[in-house]
């Protein structure tokens, strides 16, 4: 049976406090976990429960304020309030004998999202220490992917308030309720985060191995008869296992489909939800060029801008930031300039020259990039060093600036204020660094 969860505004709890210590315009840093289930009428904090505090507490040494949310289904009756009130309570005094300079506060809160009721939310804020400011003439590499991570962070709080886009997420046959809410789990942020530019109600898809014929009649179902083939490909004849996600933006029906593959939930398989999340609204744009629907969208920022938003926005991920540079420096595709031909990343980048560069990344802005994994890796460090020189801001900018007058090369130009080669050229430094780090 076909499984459909609804993710409406409600789902995601925004906590926020007016506090002493918060002075107006400060910026704070948000992490947030939500604790192991309680058992029945529990209100006591069992030893995985407090594992999760203590590990939350050392993730945030620097922590101004941690907020202990008790969470009651909206229907059940308001005395269940007391009962998660307590395990809020009793979360926030653990935290506080743990730590005694953390200010803490707990309270309750309804919610519509069953997965969470009874549960208790854990929301830490930390005050922002100002990035450091990445000038493309002169910067240093290494604080690059850093920086972009907190300016990241910095528009995530500034839309916090935004109605997070809905969506629904389909489910296959063989694919477990705990699955789905990993799903959810792992796009949260991204239907914050793309709130303010994107107003379609996307479908999930998260199929197994054993759900690719379910899937590809979903496909045509709705008129997608172009993916059959990857979907069923030879991998999957031979092993029975699926390989393929994908995203597809109509204005109809915007959908992105996500292979579930059992016994790999490890760092590379955990933004690629939020990474497909992310080609929708990125796709949107770029349908805006005078090409409309058929314009061409530059392969090294789509794949790459949707690589690095997909990493920043999901928790396991981002906190395994070195194992991405070298998952994506270490690739086995080759990459070829006129120069040198057949290399790998590894091998080119290290003494790569400005011109090289711009070779390199212009053969990545043309769809016949995908022949290479070099596109998500390029583009992402490219994303990368766009977010922290100019901000989040300045890249929505950008995307929204594309237009019937204006393709993706005069919408960078009027964002960034220079040519699409000026920016390559600026890319050398961190492309030195990265080959020598990784």
């Amino acid at each position: 049976m076909k499984k459909i969860l609804a993710l409406v505004a409600s789902t995601i709890l925004v906590v926020s406090f007016a506090t002493p210590a918060q002075s107006a315009g400060a910026k704070y840093t948000v992490y947030q976990k939500t604790l192991a289930t309680f058992s029945s009428s529990a209100t006591t904090l069992t030893s995985q429960q407090k594992a999760q505090v203590r590990a939350t507490v050392e993730a945030n040494p620097d922590a101004e304020k941690f907020i202990c949310t008790g969470i009651r289904y909206y229907s059940q009756p308001m005395s269940i309030n007391i009962m998660v009130r307590k395990r809020a309570k009793a979360a926030c005094e653990y935290a506080k004998q743990l730590n005694p300079e953390l200010s803490t506060w707990f309270q309750n809160k309804p919610t519509q999202a069953r997965s969470y009721a009874g549960k208790v939310l854990l929301t830490v804020k930390t005050p922002d220490l100002p990035a450091p400011a990445i000038d493309l003439d002169s910067y240093d590499p290494s604080v690059v992917s850093s920086t972009a991570r907190e300016r990241v962070d910095e528009y995530l709080l500034r839309v916090s308030d935004n109605a997070p886009i809905k969506f629904s997420i389909i489910a296959g046959p063989s694919i477990p309720d705990t699955q789905i809410e990993l799903e959810r789990s792992r796009v949260i942020k991204s239907a914050q985060f793309w709130s303010s530019m994107y107003d379609f109600e996307p479908t999930i898809f998260v199929y197994g191995g054993g759900d690719a014929e379910w899937m590809v009649s979903q496909l045509n179902a709705r008129g997608n008869y172009f993916h059959d083939n990857l979907i069923k490909s030879s991998f999957w004849e031979k092993t029975g296992v699926c390989a393929q996600s994908l995203a597809v933006h109509t204005a109809d029906g915007p959908y992105y489909i996500n292979c579930h593959r059992d016994g790999i939930e490890g760092p590379r398989m955990s933004p690629i939800a939020a990474h497909e999340f992310a080609h929708l609204p990125m796709t949107a744009k770029f349908q805006n060029q005078p090409g409309g629907p058929f314009s061409p969208s530059p392969i090294w920022v789509n794949e790459g801008g949707a690589e690095f938003f997909g990493i920043s926005l999901t928790e396991q991920a981002r906190k395994e930031g070195d194992y991405w540079h070298r998952l994506h420096m270490n690739s086995r595709s080759l990459v070829s300039i006129s120069t040198r031909s057949d290399l790998r990343l590894n091998a080119l980048l290290g003494d790569i020259s400005k011109s090289e560069a711009v070779e390199l990344m212009t053969a990545f802005e043309d769809i016949s990039g995908l022949s290479s994994d070099g596109a998500y890796a390029l583009g992402k460090w490219a994303t990368e060093l766009l977010v922290a020189s100019e901000g989040v801001d300045t890249y929505m900018a950008f995307l929204n600036a594309m237009g019937p007058n204006s393709d993706w090369k005069a919408a960078f130009e009027e964002a960034y204020g220079m040519t699409t080669s000026l920016f390559y050229e600026r890319m050398v430094p961190y492309f030195h660094w990265l080959a020598s780090e990784f």
